[in-house]
């Protein structure tokens, strides 16, 4: 059972609610493909076509009422989870509808995602600032966080240019982050002269890119972090088979979806973002306040609490 098909059927279909809701409003052209519920909880996941493209305010497409119905493929009194685009599997979905299916997903799984849901669920969490999550600051939750999710773990694996790699490699005992990025050809560059910079602080190459090779993660890694974009070009799946039986760390926007069906496949730790109305707003109007909802809004990082036994 893929991830998706997981999500869908053991968690969003438990809540009795979820039939109930409605789409106000499904927003494309961007980097990121965003629906809007009735209840305004707000879902967004990347989109590549869009990321690859560019967009901008011109290019944005909003569609609400019967537009809405008409992309869904759904009719009144019809679950969302039952619409067409829910039910149609990723070799039928172009890139951006596949970002839209992920999208609502994320919306209806904002229940999980609440401070009493994630606590009764038996998590931890903290809801922080964009440089106390990607950068190392001894003593913060979230590199306390990281440190237990590494373990003793001396060489870790992060699939993607980005997210906490450069966290990662301050972590006590790390000596090596191996990066695997399917995409570094088109900004080559720029994520060279990155790595530059990071090791030249470290005094030695301790992030090296390895290109493609997932499968040389699976063998050196006992830790890995993945990014949950994966979902939007449907390669998640394949990603979790080559990396079965390592811990995970689950790091991006694409990601909020229900806590368990990460932890299913492995996830220690997993930090994602929870937009709301302001994001909706600078997706219609504003380039710039976009770009800084994407780079720099607040994360919330999740993970699952140490048990104490029984007195």
């Amino acid at each position: 059972m893929s991830l998706i098909e997981t999500a869908i059927r053991r968690e969003l279909r438990t809540r009795p609610d979820q039939g109930q809701r409605s789409v106000d409003e499904i927003l494309t052209g961007r980097s990121f493909a965003a629906v809007v519920l009735d209840d305004g909880s707000v879902g967004t996941a990347m989109d590549y076509q869009g990321y690859h493209g560019g967009g901008s305010p011109g290019a944005v497409v909003c569609r609400r009422g019967p537009q809405v119905t008409d992309y869904l493929g759904t009719s009144p009194g019809r679950s969302l989870l039952d619409c067409d685009l829910v039910r149609t599997p990723p070799a039928g979905l172009d890139l951006t509808r596949q970002a839209v299916k992920i999208a609502l997903l994320s919306a209806l799984s904002r229940p999980w995602l609440r401070p009493t849901a994630l606590a009764e669920a038996g998590l931890g969490h903290v809801v922080a600032p964009f440089d106390e999550v990607h950068a190392h600051q001894a003593g913060s939750t979230v590199t306390e966080a990281l440190t237990r999710a590494v373990g003793s773990a001396g060489t870790v694996g992060v699939i993607g240019f980005g997210g906490l790699m450069e966290h990662l490699a301050e972590v006590d005992g790390v000596g090596r982050v191996l990066v695997a990025d399917l995409h570094d050809a088109p900004r080559a560059e720029r994520v060279r002269s990155t790595l530059a910079r990071f090791n030249a602080r470290f005094g030695e190459a301790r992030i090296q890119l390895v290109g493609d090779d997932l499968h040389r993660l699976a063998d050196e890694c006992e830790v890995v972090q993945i990014t949950p974009s994966s979902l939007c070009n449907a390669t998640m799946d394949e990603v979790l088979r080559t990396l079965r039986g390592l811990r995970l760390i689950v790091v991006g926007p694409s990601g909020a979806v229900p806590p368990p069906v990460w932890q299913a496949h492995g996830a220690v730790l997993a930090c994602t973002e929870l937009r709301d109305s302001r994001f909706v707003r600078a997706y219609h109007h504003d380039d710039h306040l976009y770009e800084w909802y994407v780079e720099y809004d607040r994360r919330l990082a999740y993970w699952p609490q140490e048990r104490r036994p029984a007195e």
